[in-house]
């Protein structure tokens, strides 16, 4: 079961102590989403550059000039840090009034070799497709400083500082450290810390850790549903329902680890590491579980066969052992795609699926004709169990629409409504364990899926007939098998051979299920 929710990697670390060393004009902290009076605290630990300090005296130009051409450094304004104090001024509008003009620009004068800090609008992020190509805003504010909406700008970094700053305009921002004229490299520390009034997480993630507690809930209800029934009736239990109560506890812990997981980021503003790790173990094992409960009751396993051969639990095996590998590659080296590894696993594999469900459909079709002229109660037991495995067919046809639709929602989703998928894939995957803890619970009643479970999967029209002929003590001609037949027991678009072309005769004999046309349609080799 897909849990798309668990494994996306978040870039949103909320209270984070980083060194950066700096070697170009610009450094991205941080990207993260604000609500309104959500605030930013950045404490400078150290700085350090690389190098003498540069013997060049200050310049100072016109900061309402045209960009200086590639002969001058380019634009950039700053405030000396003894006007500013530990304690900015800010505007209504979240701005920095000191040193800034009526309009909102910076009129201070221009001061090079400093490192300054910015916190920018994303602009490109409010699209509906990405965030903003790499390196975008920082470029334009070296060349043009009034080129981003940037409420928190041209702060001079000193070491031991303490910047604080509320923001007002609830957007996605990004926190920048410009150097865009010093060559020399710098190490650079900083603790910070990110925050939302309702939590430390950013805007698109703030419902989440409330989300899993109530997918807590309905997880606990679940698993103490299924064991009570599981026990009630446990002496008709088989080795499909121990498989579905392991993907129901696996998911169970699943769930616990991830409220926790979001939980604790959201109340202490750092995320735990280890539950992460632990995440990415459960989520791999219980995808794999899932997956083999799909692969074996599509073979039938325990409901037209009581057993799998040698051949088919070897490539079973192979194949989750696959699964198992790529998911926990993907899940810790780079766990953004994990949907890919799932896309690759399930579309080379479901056609596997598909073909086993079709072929016991036609097999219980088969049975299902011989049973009208047996005097036995199996017919009900072939006519229910043909039923469950065609809602088995659409419900995995489903599983796999919603599986690709919820993943791809998120390319074309704004970032604020991110936590919308993540309320659509949880749901949905305790929905599909849902519909296979009832289709496949044990049962002591009849019809029952788990009854006459010994059929023969080889079966082809001549056993089909010879067969007939044995219950009816008779030879049957080609057009008495095909009036029998006439119950649409095979493709009804495709034409049922009754006998082949032969050096005695050049004609074929078939019949097509068709309201407009006869049973039988002689049709001549060359056709």
């Amino acid at each position: 079961m897909t849990i798309f929710i668990t494994l996306i990697r978040v870039n949103q670390s909320m209270i984070y102590d980083r060194s950066f060393t700096i070697k170009g004009k610009y450094q991205l902290v941080e990207q993260f989403g604000f609500e309104q009076d959500g605030t930013i605290e950045i404490e400078i630990e150290g700085i350090e550059f690389e190098g003498p300090e540069p013997t060049t005296p200050p310049i100072k130009v016109n900061p309402t000039s045209q960009i200086p051409t590639s002969t001058a450094p380019p634009q950039l304004t700053i405030s000396p840090l003894e006007d500013r104090g530990a304690d900015m001024m800010m505007g209504p509008n979240g701005e920095d009034q000191t040193g800034d003009d009526s309009n909102g620009k910076i009129s201070s004068p221009i001061t090079y070799f400093n490192m300054t800090i910015w916190a920018c609008k994303d602009r490109e992020y409010q699209s509906l497709i990405g965030s903003s190509p790499s390196n975008f805003i920082e470029n334009k504010l070296c060349g043009d400083y009034n080129a981003g909406n940037c409420p928190m700008q041209n702060i001079t970094m000193v070491a031991g500082n303490t910047i604080n700053f509320s923001i007002v305009d609830s957007d996605m921002y990004r926190i920048i450290i410009l150097k865009c004229v010093d060559t020399r490299q710098v190490d650079v520390k900083l603790h910070y810390v990110l925050k939302n009034p309702g939590g430390h997480l950013s805007k698109g993630y703030l419902p989440l850790p409330k989300l899993y507690k109530y997918m807590s809930a309905i997880i606990v209800l679940v698993l103490f549903a299924t064991i009570s029934y599981w026990l009630r009736y446990r002496y008709y239990l088989n080795q499909i329902h121990y498989l579905l109560l392991f993907i129901v506890t696996l998911k169970f812990i699943l769930i616990i680890l991830t409220m926790y997981y979001w939980d604790g980021a959201d109340t202490v503003g750092k995320f735990n590491t280890v539950l992460k790790y632990f995440q990415n173990l459960f989520f791999s094992f219980a995808e794999t579980s899932f997956f083999a409960s799909l692969f074996v009751l599509s073979r039938g396993w325990k409901i037209t066969r009581p057993t799998l051969s040698v051949a088919e639990s070897r490539t079973i095996s192979l194949i989750l052992l696959f699964l198992l590998s790529v998911l926990l590659f993907f899940s810790f080296y780079n766990d953004v795609y994990y949907f890919l590894s799932l896309m690759i696993l399930y579309f080379f594999m479901m056609p596997k699926i598909f073909t086993n469900i079709t072929k016991n459909i036609r097999v219980l079709e088969s049975h299902l004709i011989l049973s009208r002229y047996m005097n036995s109660n199996s017919q009900a037991n072939y006519q229910l169990k043909k039923r469950v495995f065609k809602f088995l067919r659409s419900a995995i046809v489903l599983y796999l629409g919603a599986i690709l639709f919820v993943n791809s929602i998120r390319i074309v989703m704004v970032w604020w409504l991110y936590y919308i998928s993540y309320c659509v894939s949880e749901p949905m995957s305790v929905v599909m364990l849902l519909f296979l803890l009832f289709t496949f619970r044990p049962e002591i009643s009849s019809p029952n899926i788990y009854l006459d479970s010994n059929l023969s999967d080889q079966m082809v029209i001549h056993d089909l007939s010879r067969s007939l002929e044995h219950l009816m003590n008779d030879n049957l001609d080609p057009i008495s098998l095909a009036s029998i037949l006439e119950s649409k027991t095979f493709d009804p678009k495709s034409c049922i051979i009754i006998q082949y072309p032969s050096h005695h005769s050049p004609l074929v004999l078939g019949f097509q299920d068709h309201s407009t046309q006869t049973p039988t349609t002689p049709i001549k080799k060359d056709e």
